[in-house]
């Protein structure tokens, strides 16, 4: 996509499409909405929405909740960023907003925005690692979902993928092996798949806080000297070592699924 010199502008709210295809999430949270009004009535100021133009055409791409809001303060128009694109770019865009700003993404926008970019025409040779970078996922989910695209036959096994190597760019043959193993799996193995990345995590914070107990048990001995800034690296340690037992249990609690998106 050729994006033309970055133009911004307030343009009229009845003139954009809003097609909720382009629609990074779910849906509308009217609770944001409400939120976004009473700032903006406040004096708060927001960023440009985001408009792809095409002949007779002016695609809403980011800022769907800015737009609603402003439209419930009856306002007509809008400070919009317009760049030159089709319908296939603006919604290949689409699939990168809201991964640093705005309402946090629940785990069925991001399944959204996977399945998306994985039956989208850029997203259909590239990797699991390319997709993840563009939706902003782990490679995982997108394998997981890439999985049950293909069983449902909703996407063609992949037979090919583009890499890049060395600066590279180029297509990657897939071996029929590996192809077999994705159609394969069991759900026993999905799930040890899934299992993981948190296993592994949780063997990392054991580890952490073991040395913590090490450092821990010597600066409770140096103490004593009444040394103030072994006495606030002690309080430092400690708490620490509280944030991450925090985080073992938040992990124990939440399983694999939290590969999900």
């Amino acid at each position: 996509m050729e994006v033309i010199a970055r133009q911004v502008l307030y343009l009229e709210i009845a003139v954009l499409e809003r097609d909720m295809e382009l629609q990074a999430r779910v849906g509308l949270n009217a609770d944001v909405v409400k939120e976004y009004a009473e700032q903006m009535q406040a004096g708060a100021t927001f960023p440009p929405v985001l408009v792809f133009a095409r002949p007779g055409a002016h695609a809403l791409v980011d800022g769907f909740h800015r737009v609603a809001a402003r439209e419930a303060l009856g306002f007509t128009t809008v400070l919009a960023e317009i760049r030159q694109g089709t319908r296939e770019d603006a919604l290949w865009h689409g699939l990168t907003t809201n991964q640093t700003h705005g309402l946090r993404r629940t785990n069925d926008d991001k399944h959204r925005s996977v399945v998306k970019a994985l039956t989208h025409p850029r997203g259909r040779n590239l990797s699991d690692r390319q997709i993840a970078n563009h939706c902003g996922v782990h490679h995982y989910t997108v394998s997981r979902i890439r999985q049950q695209l293909e069983q449902s036959q909703q996407i063609e096994v992949q037979g090919t993928r583009m890499v890049t190597r060395g600066g590279v760019r180029y297509e990657q043959r897939l071996h029929k092996k590996s192809s077999e193993l994705v159609q394969d799996n069991s759900p026993q193995e999905e799930l040890a798949a899934a299992q993981v990345p948190n296993a592994r995590v949780r063997r990392l914070i054991r580890q952490a806080q073991g040395k913590l107990k090490e450092a821990l048990e010597e600066l409770s001995r140096e103490q004593g000297q009444g040394d103030r800034t072994l006495k606030k690296l002690f309080l430092h340690l400690t708490h620490l070592r509280s944030e991450l037992s925090s985080a073992e249990e938040r992990l124990l609690e939440t399983g694999p699924q939290q590969n999900g998106c």
